[in-house]
């Protein structure tokens, strides 16, 4: 049956079938992006050397991940989707930035290895925001969905 563009799952719940991770993977995509972006503007160096590359240093590292588990908190408070799901929609897209800005500057000997490591620091940090954001919503209306 559809409603309204979605449909009915046979429990009777509305899902939005292919629809429903686009949001989380486009934030994760632009958040990442801006994020890194602006750490390049703001440090000095240049490539995968430079200090502003996330995996670089401490302050970038943890800018990084202070904005994705941020936005992914907010994805996850305020979408009716379960959380596990944005969260991994989110950290697709923000890996997907992230294997494209590393080979926009120069990928370098060990790509695999950076982009299996970045991805475990966004899949971590987008995690915690995600579940972070879920405790809120329960918090808030006493419904976890």
């Amino acid at each position: 049956m559809r409603a309204s563009g979605s449909a009915l799952d046979t429990d009777g719940t509305m899902h939005r079938g292919w629809k429903a991770p686009i949001v989380p993977l486009l934030a994760g995509a632009m958040t990442f992006g801006v994020t890194q972006w602006w750490l390049f503007t703001t440090s000095s160096g240049s490539g995968t050397s430079d200090p502003g590359w996330f995996l670089n240093g401490r302050d970038a590292g943890l800018a990084m991940t202070t904005a994705i588990a941020c936005v992914s908190a907010i994805l996850s408070a305020f979408r009716r989707a379960h959380w596990l799901a944005g969260a991994a929609a989110f950290t697709i897209g923000a890996v997907a930035a992230l294997t494209f800005t590393l080979f926009s500057i120069g990928p370098g000997t060990i790509f695999p290895l950076v982009i299996v490591f970045g991805t475990i620091v966004v899949a971590g940090a987008a995690l915690i925001g995600g579940g972070l954001g879920w405790l809120l919503r329960w918090a808030w209306t006493g419904r976890p969905h």
